[in-house]
Formats: C-alpha cells, sequence, structure tokens
C-alpha cells in the first residue's frame, strides 16, 4: 500500500473497534454452500450453449435439404438416361454402326414426344380433372411431371374401367351398400327376395346377393336354404324367419308351410297382417298362387280367425317410400301396403302422402312429373327443379321410380331433364333397366 498514510497501528485499532461477527454454521455447511452457488452460475452460464446448438443445427438443416432433394430428382432423372444410354451403348457393340446411329435417333424421338405430351398435360388440367373423376371416384390433385411419363398406361386403365361401368346401374359405391341390386350386379349370384320386420312392426323388402350361384333358382328353394342363416337382429330387425319349419311347392303352384302344434304364431301377439305382407313381399313375385300353413300331417291349418287358410300372395303395382329403422339408423325403402290402378297414380299419392308419419316421400312434391308409357318402356319427365336437389335426392328420386316401375311390370325406364346425371352412378342417355329388387344385403 505504497502512498497509504495508515500505519500498522492505526489499523489495528480499527480493526479492534470492528463488531465481533459471530457465525454458528460449521465450516463444512459454508463450504457446501459456496460451491452450490458456484454450480448455479455455471448452470446459468452453460444453459444457452445447448439452445445455440439446436438452432444452428435446425437452421444448418434448412439450408441443406432443399438442394439434397433437387439434386436427388437430377440424379434420378440421370440415372434413367444413363441406364437408356447403357442399354443403347451395350445394343450397339453388338450391331453395325448405323443401327446404332438409328436407335439413337429413334430415342431421341421417343423423347422428344414425352416432353410434348407432358406440355400437353400440363397445358389442359380440367381435361385431367374429367378423366380422374371418370376413374371410380379419382380425386382432381396435380400431377407432377414424373407422373406423366406413366400416363398412357393409366388412361388405358381408365379406359378399361370406364367400359366396364357402362353398364346402366349405379357404378360409385361398394356392391354391399348400394340401395338396390340390379341384375347386372348378380351375375354369377343368386338372389333371395324376402321382408324383415322392425320392432315397431314394420315390413322392410330386402333383396340378399348370396355367395354362389344356387343349382336352384326356385324362391322356396332358396328360402329352406337360406332364411335361417339372415342375421336379423344383427341388421337391426326382429327374428321373424323362418315363417315355417319347411316350404313346399304343390302342384296348383301354391307354397305349402309345415308347423308343429308349439308354434309361436297360437300367441296373442301374432299379427296375421304382418305375416300376410311378410309372405306377399318374400313370395309375390314369383307367380305362386297362395301360401297355406299345414301341419306335419299336412292338414291345413288355421292360425287365426281373421286370417285365410290360402294367403293370397300377389304384390303387384306398388310405390315405394323412405323408412328409417331407428335401431340401425339406415335409411331403407319400404313398399306401400295399397296398390294403385296405374303409375301416375301412384307417383302423386307417393308425392303426397305417406303411411304414416315415419315414412318419408322419396318423390318431392314441389316436382311436377310427366310420364309417357309405351309398351315395357316408360320416360319420365321431371320438372326443372329436379336439378336443384342434392345428388342424394336426385338418386333416391330415380332409384323410387325405377322400383315402382318394376311393381308395375315396366322393364326399362327412360329419365329426361335431369342435369350432372355422371355423378349419380347412372348413364341417363339411355334406357335404364329395373332393379331385381329394393334394399340389397350381400349374404355371407
Amino acid at each position: 500500500m505504497s502512498g497509504s498514510k495508515w500505519n500498522d497501528k492505526e489499523i489495528e485499532k480499527m480493526l479492534n473497534k470492528m463488531p465481533v461477527i459471530k457465525n454458528r454454521q460449521s465450516g463444512q455447511v459454508m463450504y457446501e454452500k459456496i460451491k452450490g452457488n458456484e454450480r448455479k452460475k455455471d448452470k446459468k452460464r452453460a444453459g444457452w450453449i445447448p439452445v445455440a446448438a439446436s438452432l444452428a443445427a435446425l437452421l444448418l438443416l434448412l439450408l441443406l435439404i432443399p438442394p439434397f432433394f433437387a439434386t436427388n430428382e437430377q440424379f434420378n432423372l440421370s440415372s434413367g438416361n444413363e441406364g437408356a444410354d447403357s442399354a443403347a451403348d451395350g445394343s450397339a457393340e453388338e450391331q453395325t454402326e448405323n443401327f446404332s446411329a438409328n436407335s439413337i435417333e429413334e430415342e431421341q424421338k421417343d423423347f422428344s414426344l414425352d416432353e410434348r405430351a407432358a406440355e400437353e398435360h400440363a397445358s389442359s388440367p380440367d381435361q385431367d380433372r374429367e378423366e380422374e373423376f371418370a376413374d371410380d371416384g379419382a380425386t382432381g390433385s396435380e400431377n407432377t411431371e414424373s407422373d406423366s411419363h406413366v400416363k398412357p398406361e393409366s388412361e388405358e386403365e381408365q379406359s378399361d374401367e370406364n367400359q366396364d361401368a357402362a353398364v346402366q346401374t349405379p357404378a360409385d359405391e361398394d356392391p354391399s351398400q348400394k340401395t338396390s341390386l340390379f341384375t347386372a350386379e348378380a351375375a354369377g349370384h343368386t338372389y333371395l327376395k324376402t321382408a324383415l320386420v322392425t320392432e315397431e312392426g314394420y315390413v322392410i323388402p330386402f333383396t340378399f346377393l348370396l355367395p354362389d350361384k344356387e343349382n336352384e333358382d326356385n324362391a322356396v328353394n332358396l328360402y329352406n336354404r337360406w332364411a335361417n342363416e339372415i342375421d336379423e337382429e344383427g341388421m337391426g330387425f326382429i327374428n321373424y324367419h323362418p315363417v315355417a319349419n319347411h316350404l313346399s311347392v304343390t302342384e296348383q303352384n301354391g307354397i305349402n308351410g309345415v308347423i308343429d302344434q308349439n308354434n309361436e304364431y297360437t300367441q296373442d301377439s301374432f299379427s296375421p297382417d304382418l305375416m300376410e305382407l311378410v309372405l306377399k313381399q318374400t313370395f309375390g313375385s314369383g307367380n305362386y298362387t297362395g301360401f297355406t300353413f299345414v301341419n306335419e300331417e299336412g292338414d291345413k291349418v288355421n292360425l287365426d280367425e281373421e286370417m285365410e287358410l290360402e294367403i293370397s300372395l300377389s304384390n303387384d303395382n306398388k310405390g315405394y317410400y323412405l323408412f328409417r329403422n331407428e335401431r340401425s339408423s339406415q335409411v331403407y325403402f319400404a313398399q306401400s301396403e295399397k296398390s294403385f290402378a296405374t303409375i301416375e297414380d301412384a307417383f302423386t299419392e307417393m308425392q303426397q302422402v305417406t303411411p304414416n308419419e315415419d315414412y318419408l316421400t322419396a318423390l318431392p312434391e314441389e316436382l311436377s312429373i310427366q310420364t309417357v308409357q309405351e309398351n315395357e318402356l316408360l320416360t319420365v319427365t321431371p320438372s326443372e327443379q329436379i336439378n336443384a336437389y342434392s345428388v342424394e335426392e336426385k338418386k333416391r328420386f330415380i332409384e323410387a321410380v325405377l322400383l315402382t316401375a318394376e311393381s308395375f311390370g315396366i322393364q326399362e325406364v327412360m329419365f329426361e331433364n335431369i342435369e350432372d346425371f355422371n355423378e349419380l352412378g347412372f348413364d341417363l342417355e339411355k334406357p335404364l333397366t329395373v332393379p331385381a329388387g329394393p334394399n340389397m344385403y350381400m349374404m355371407k
């Protein structure tokens, strides 16, 4: 301390005057506290280092990745060109020099044609969207330059699929999900028509597409074989089938249903009207004269005093409505109990009146519908308002008309005045063949 005026004695006096500092902590505790403070300072100083390193690595990746992809694409293109060149060189070693020159010239022409096709493809996005829409629900996404090189093959596949979809039936859904069964879809398979019963007592017709072609297409034989296989509860209905232990066809083309003495039809809950509807919608299209319940000895059984011994199976000239099953939340086509004198009468009532509040009309009341029938061809022309409805509403309109026409013995229906029909899955430029039955269900 050079230049200081303090001497040792004065410093000693000053130190003696200072208060005595007392600390009861041990030396070990004080040491640990000092070391802990130093570690905290070190952590604070080093905390920013990992963050900075992460940011630097992220920035480096952002700078390196785009050039890497560009280089990779160039490498793929150059690899393809080198492969083509090497193949041309290998063939040139085995052939004459003039033939090699011609091969190279042809490759250049092909490459120029590919480039020209790619330019045309890029200049016509509307045409691409139309082609993609025709390819069973393909989306209108943009194509890359590499996709244009495989375009010819995809166009051939689309052409084949479009030819398959040219049948006069809906083709935009999985067959197990379609509403009605059309004859073209049943090729190679047999179908069983019957009716299921809801918990509320409504009868809904179904057309079950069977797994294989059955040797017996007879409706009675098919019912004996498959009725017990229907998973009625799994579909949201009550167990009602089979209606008898065994069915057989009589010489008069009637049906006998064998039941035993302990059958449930003798109970108070049995409804003869419900049974009659089920039998008509099951066998009404088979030209059978009637249905009779018999016991095991073959004697006729009267299940109810209000029920005829032989139940009439006539089920023609019916209209169709929409019905939502509350148990399964599915919407089905339901047949009217009433028969109509003409198909025009059926359409009018289908627009204005429903059997009850649980049914919905498939033909909007606001539409005017004109019909012209020539032999087995019916032409239906709805008013312009039809084009303001949704795709689903228009599909239900078309299908309800087709099902009703089938019930009247009409074979084909020509629809007019319906625009944008490609979205509906129907080719309305030609007459549509009526369906084989409503509410198709794939039997597994």
